[in-house]
């Protein structure tokens, strides 16, 4: 089966190779508060923004909380635990939820910028989630292309200009994306780049506060995730592609990071996927338009 989304590459570092972010649109929420009613703590295997048009919604993560008015975004990650309250009558807000390939994918959910860049891109989801044409298929490839516009600024634009601040973990950064089908070591990246393990994980904790170990699992876990997903193949073969010497330990590892294993997390994100499915809408969704009663 082929898969088809959306993608923006940027050049980059000629040594570092192209960084894409791609995305695959699944659901599209618009709201109106009629009533007070609180979305209670929970996580999903997919990306969600959240698109606040006016009024106030109040939000919180494991990391914080927000009170989003008219005009404000929540980005919200896979695995990021989140609430929301929608307390004020009249607010009006537009959810989406996605899936997407971003080098580095982060774990903690956070606002967009006000900047005049990310304000465009808001109003541009505003536009097409009004479209009366919805669930065609050319609303949804537009949709999908101004998401991955969201999240390239965001984490390739933002995110790497400071991390390719330091040309070093710049080298790291890609040489780990481009070789997470295979097994990777911290000594094998320092072989790869010319230093030794010690002296790399050092520099890479200081300019990202993260391990480079766990960098490199993070990689491996966001692509294994995607594949189990979204690939046809079984889970031995999902192993075998990411270069597990067995089923078993690419089982431990998958649990490890996503806390379920590989068949289970298969069964819950297509069953989720089943559950929104509706026959002739492109995988999409919830649709309601805005000025409908949530």
């Amino acid at each position: 089966m082929t898969e088809q989304t959306n993608n923006l590459a940027f050049p980059g570092d000629p040594a570092a190779g192209s960084t894409a972010v791609s995305c695959r649109l699944l659901s599209v929420f618009a709201g109106v508060v009629s009533a007070a009613r609180t979305a209670n703590w929970h996580e999903h295997p997919f990306w969600q923004l959240e698109v606040v048009s006016s009024g106030q919604i109040e939000a919180a993560s494991d990391t914080g909380a927000w009170c989003l008015r008219g005009g404000a975004s929540l980005l919200i990650p896979p695995g990021a635990r989140h609430r929301f309250d929608y307390r004020k009558i009249g607010a009006e807000w537009l959810t989406l939820k996605f899936d997407a390939s971003v080098p580095g994918t982060p774990r903690t959910a956070a606002p967009l910028a006000s900047d005049p860049v990310q304000k465009s891109f808001r109003e541009a989801l505003l536009a097409l989630g009004r479209e009366p044409e919805l669930d065609a298929p050319g609303v949804r490839l537009a949709i999908e292309g101004v998401l991955s516009a969201v999240l390239a600024y965001r984490y390739v634009l933002e995110d790497g200009s400071s991390r390719s601040a330091d040309p070093l973990v710049a080298r790291v950064c890609a040489y780990v994306h481009r070789s997470r089908r295979r097994r990777l070591t911290v000594r094998d990246v320092a072989c790869e780049i010319g230093y030794s393990a010690s002296h790399v994980s050092m520099l890479f904790s200081r300019a990202t506060g993260e391990t480079l170990k766990h960098y490199i699992d993070r990689e491996r876990a966001e692509l294994a995730r995607h594949l189990v997903v979204y690939s046809d193949m079984n889970i031995s073969e999902v192993a075998a592609c990411l270069d597990f010497p067995d089923l078993f330990g690419f089982s431990r590892f998958f649990k490890r990071q996503m806390g379920v294993s590989p068949r289970a997390f298969r069964r819950r994100a297509r069953s989720r996927a089943h559950r929104r499915r509706r026959p002739g809408t492109a995988h999409l969704s919830s649709v309601r338009r805005p000025g409908r009663r949530a």
